[in-house]
């Protein structure tokens, strides 16, 4: 198990920040039984694939005004394919690689001498990517003798908007 992150912030482009995590994680049965089986028993069930997160964001501060800092912000996750699995008695399937891309942008408001509160608009998914989460157990689950769109199980959450309000107290 791992996680790298890396983070740029160019003193010469004020405002600007680059963020990029990798996670890995590898789980072996060390039952001597099942060595060297590979899916059919040497991994353990439920390990995500590696998962690669970046983000790029310009925060803009202002001195004056009710508009305190804006900052607008795109990101990509791309999770791997998971070969890795365990698929003993069809236990788990191999899943595969997708990306995802969001945008959003943060605005914080004055209000009072000194308070400011947040406000945050995103779209995630932004391209309505159709995928199915490793981890995600109801990607197995169908409902239909023959599926009306060729898929099977259930995909995970498509295009959404998402507004979010913080207000310190």
């Amino acid at each position: 198990m791992g996680e790298l992150w890396f983070s740029l912030h160019p003193g010469t482009l004020n405002g600007f920040q680059f963020d990029n995590s990798l996670a890995l994680v590898y789980g072996f049965n060390r039952n001597p039984d099942f060595k060297g089986t590979g899916i059919n028993g040497a991994y353990l069930p439920l390990i995500p694939p590696a998962r690669l997160l970046s983000s790029l964001s310009k925060k803009t501060i202002f001195k004056s005004g009710k508009i305190a800092s804006i900052t607008p912000i795109i990101e990509m996750e791309t999770t791997f394919k998971q070969i890795r699995y365990f698929g003993y008695n069809n236990s788990e399937t191999e899943t595969p690689a997708y990306t995802l891309v969001s945008c959003g942008i943060q605005t914080q408001i004055r209000y009072g001498s000194q308070k400011t509160f947040s406000i945050q608009l995103q779209a995630a998914n932004l391209f309505d990517k159709s995928y199915q989460s490793h981890l995600n157990r109801l990607k197995y689950f169908e409902y239909y003798n023959q599926s009306p769109n060729g898929r099977l199980g259930m995909y995970d959450m498509g295009r959404s908007i998402n507004v979010k309000a913080i207000l310190p107290f």
